[in-house]
């Protein structure tokens, strides 16, 4: 049995005099030495000095208990960190390239891919402070490009009135909405291009343009106001306004058509009020029938319901109930004459 510690008489500690070398009181020293300092190097996690200590001690010591457990406890946490470092650089490697990932998609202002980026190094990293500054930073961009995209469309919208105002000789309108184009960007070539050629048109007007845009004008609330009315089913506004709108253009297509389905809507709604009236007066005299038992009468008036309105569910139930009163009034007759 190998022992692990000075046998009796030998002396190692601080202070004892060297053994000679060569001899086996020497070797038990060096075996003491390299387990003390694989044990410290173990202590500070010197994990591969720890190794070669208990390897010393080993070579002099085979099998020696206490060397072999130092070296399987170095080994085991060797490994362990290793592990550990090799699993932190693979978590920076991905950390990293979420970031240049980022980065490289906010130069080129794919805030959406930035942004996968950013969250990438996140999961990676939570609450990472260049990874939150670099995300506050997309959002920044992302809100800053959505903010002049709007504008465009709005610089777009306002240009794209003007011209058509323009070219329906609205000059009004037209120098209005360059002057909302040139509120987005002010200075702007094409706005201002824009607004010169409508006050230059709207001066060079003359008292007959100036009258024939405001019948035009006249003319199209006429029949703004016709199409207003007809969806609201109000026909007599719809039609009165039509005929406004013939005062200023005479048999103008348009608003002759405007005026005939007016009419013709209105003459339908005449007629459907007709047949609700009668439906009521049908369907009110049918049941007063009933409550006073005159079946005869509460089928006729049941029937007429049904004419104007077929399969009506109301009608159609007050009649099968009539019907069924009127049986059994018929056979309790039957029944009193026979006694």
């Amino acid at each position: 049995r190998q022992s692990s510690g000075p046998s009796v008489g030998q002396t190692t500690g601080p202070g004892s005099t060297p053994a000679p070398p060569g001899t086996a009181a020497a070797a038990r020293q060096d075996y003491q030495n390299a387990l003390e300092e694989g044990r410290l190097a173990l202590g500070r996690k010197a994990y591969p000095e720890a190794i070669a200590a208990a390897d010393r001690a080993l070579a002099i010591m085979p099998a020696d208990a206490a060397a072999l457990q130092l070296k399987s406890r170095a080994t085991e946490e060797k490994q362990k960190s290793d592990a550990a470092l090799a699993e932190a650089a693979r978590e920076l490697e991905k950390y990293n390239s979420a970031m240049n990932d980022a980065r490289t998609a906010l130069e080129r202002h794919d805030y959406a891919a930035a942004m996968a980026g950013v969250q990438a190094a996140l999961n990676v990293r939570s609450n990472d402070a260049s990874a939150l500054q670099l995300k506050s930073n997309v959002e920044r961009a992302q809100n800053s490009a959505a903010a002049q995209a709007e504008r465009q469309r709005n610089y777009e919208t306002a240009m794209g009135e003007g011209r058509a105002a323009m070219a329906a000789a609205d000059f009004a309108a037209a120098i209005a909405s360059a002057d909302k184009a040139l509120s987005i960007k002010t200075n702007d070539p094409a706005a201002t291009e824009l607004k010169q050629a409508a006050t230059a048109a709207k001066e060079k007007l003359t008292t007959a343009d100036v009258a024939a845009a405001q019948r035009q004008e006249r003319y199209e609330n006429a029949m703004r106001d016709v199409r207003y009315a007809l969806r609201r089913k109000d026909f007599a506004e719809a039609i009165a306004k039509a005929d406004v709108a013939l005062g200023i253009k005479t048999n103008d297509a348009a608003a002759l058509k405007l005026r005939e389905d007016a009419r013709a809507r209105q003459t339908e709604a005449a007629a459907q009020a007709e047949r609700d009236k009668a439906y009521t007066a049908a369907m009110e005299a049918a049941q007063a029938a009933y409550d006073r038992k005159d079946f005869a009468t509460a089928i006729t008036q049941a029937v007429a319901a049904l004419t104007i309105r077929t399969n009506d569910a109301a009608a159609t139930n007050l009649k099968t109930r009539v019907a069924a009163q009127q049986d059994l009034h018929d056979a309790q007759a039957a029944l009193d004459r026979n006694d």
